[in-house]
């Protein structure tokens, strides 16, 4: 019999506890179990060799004592079968003939609930990174929430108490998975033979029953011993298929990643005003571009495969959230909200894109096409998070469509400066050394505000000479207009007014273009000649 428990016990501190424990096995009579007890130092020194000889050559019962991470070090605990009443007992289990030479394996187990998975060092320093790197790994598989990693990661940094560390590592789903994979390998370290017992016995705390039983994982992957404490352990536990217990590790990740998502957004942004600007627009159009022509994945790759998200079904998915580009929110400010929770109450899908629509427009579509942007949303389960569908993707849907109709229109379309890069989208001109308009292009379903306008207006005009300023939304009505304007967004009756406003350019039931709309925009431009 193999016990393997958590903590070592010594022989020579424990030497009261060995002989009770020997004394109760055999009934207080004349004892014929040989009572062991190892550790890493007695397996290096081979003193294991002293089991397998009194296994191998009597019948005697031998209980020895260990632990998960001695037996853990490498050494298979079976043994040579010399005697002939031994070998009787045993069952050949293995492909082809049966050999004349056999060994078996151990024939009882005896199993403490794994402990002490969490690491730690005695050490301060490298304790204080261990932890931190513990926590952060339960965060990014979703074990944990960010909330909840943040509240952990400040009460160990004002506690550094390792028993709280344990208490809240024993709430996660990791925790269970590190049981089920201690005990299969436990179990795997001693079902190494083809010669069986006809009976095996495993023996197992009641503290992993239910770890056992939420074990998932395809019975032919696993070896027969575990697979049959697992199908007992069910049928104690129960089986909970309980759907907020698998969805719990999404909805986590969902946060994370929208998190870390805005995070870089947020990033970029500022490094658009830092020494070397291209240093963050090339990552930002290489962002863009991947949304653009991957608006779902088979499974997450690319440049940021955190812009993706595990979504229930492939329709779509609601969320709630603030996504505000605020460098001053936590995560756990966001009260970010995902699938069936019940505040999450706005969706995201190709219909709420407006691509549908777009692409009812034949310049804008054949726009795409050439610029491997796609034209719908392919079928799948990994979708743009919130942060991404937001605040990168459908920003640059209305700027792709906006540039396609213009571009169609004979209007020629520049980059921003880098100096100026993110104060407008692009800049127009109605010819090649005509006047240049910098264009905010809009993908709105109603009016939005335009913040700090006089500034931007301002810097352009003093860094590259442009004094000319369109906002230009992307689906608009029949009945909508342009409204030429001053600085100040007061109606302007003056034919070269400095801003323009366009209240859509494609007619969003339709996909065609508004005429009257484009025609007061070549108008206006030309009036700036």
């Amino acid at each position: 019999m193999l016990v393997l428990l958590n903590r070592k016990i010594s022989p020579s501190y424990h030497s009261e506890f060995m002989a009770f424990l020997q004394w109760v096995m055999t009934g207080g009579k004349a004892a014929y179990i040989h009572l062991h007890s190892f550790d890493s130092a007695a397996l290096k020194a081979d003193r294991f060799d002293e089991v397998r000889q009194t296994l191998s050559n009597s019948t005697d019962k031998v209980v020895v004592l260990s632990t998960y991470a001695t037996m853990g070090e490498g050494k298979n605990p079976d043994y040579d079968v010399k005697l002939a009443e031994d070998r009787q007992q045993l069952i050949w289990v293995g492909g082809g003939p049966e050999p004349e030479h056999a060994n078996t394996d151990i024939d009882t187990l005896y199993l403490e609930k794994p402990s002490h998975q969490l690491l730690n060092d005695e050490d301060y320093q490298t304790n204080q990174l261990l932890q931190l790197h513990q926590i952060m790994s339960l965060q990014n598989c979703g074990s944990i929430s960010p909330d909840d990693g943040r509240v952990w990661t400040r009460r160990f940094l004002v506690e550094n108490n390792h028993k709280d560390n344990l208490k809240r590592y024993y709430n996660t789903d990791d925790y269970l998975c590190v049981i089920q994979k201690v005990l299969e390998q436990a179990i795997g370290r001693s079902a190494r033979t083809a010669f069986k017992r006809a009976r095996i016995q495993v023996m197992v705390d009641e503290g992993v029953v239910k770890a056992l039983a939420l074990d998932e994982r395809q019975e032919d992957i696993l070896s027969l011993e575990y697979a049959a404490l697992r199908d007992r352990a069910v049928a104690i536990y129960g089986d909970d298929s309980s759907a907020n217990r698998k969805t719990l590790p999404v909805k986590n990740r969902a946060r994370l990643y929208t998190a870390d998502t805005l995070s870089l957004i947020q990033e970029l942004m500022r490094g658009f005003h830092g020494r070397s600007p291209q240093g963050s627009i090339e990552p930002w159009e290489a962002l863009r571009k991947q949304l653009l022509q991957q608006p779902v994945v088979a499974a997450p790759t690319g440049f940021f495969p955190r812009l993706y998200i595990n979504t229930p079904t492939t329709v779509g998915y609601q969320f709630s959230g603030n996504l505000e580009n605020d460098s001053g929110l936590l995560t756990s400010d966001r009260n970010l909200h995902f699938f069936d929770d019940i505040h999450a109450n706005r969706w995201i899908s190709e219909n709420e894109s407006g691509l549908p629509e777009l692409m009812q427009h034949p310049v804008v579509k054949r726009h795409f096409q050439a610029h491997g942007f796609a034209t719908h949303w392919p079928q799948g389960h990994w979708m743009m998070n919130p942060g991404a569908f937001f605040n990168l993707y459908k920003g640059a849907l209305g700027e792709e469509g906006i540039i396609a109709v213009l571009s169609h229109a004979g209007f020629v379309v520049e980059p921003m400066p880098v100096d100026v890069y993110e104060q407008f989208d692009f800049l127009i001109r109605l010819e090649p050394q005509g006047k240049a308009i910098a264009v905010d292009a809009k993908h709105w379903s109603s009016p939005g505000d335009i913040d700090n306008h006089q500034l931007k207006a301002q810097q352009l005009k003093e860094l590259h000479g442009v004094e000319h300023f369109a906002y230009i939304n992307l689906f608009g009505s029949a009945a909508s207009s342009c409204r030429r304007l001053d600085h100040t967004f007061v109606t302007s009756e003056h034919r070269a007014s400095p801003v323009l406003e366009v209240a859509g350019l494609v007619e969003k039931s339709s996909g065609s273009t508004l005429a009257h709309n484009l025609m007061e925009l070549q108008l206006w431009s030309g009036d700036l000649v």
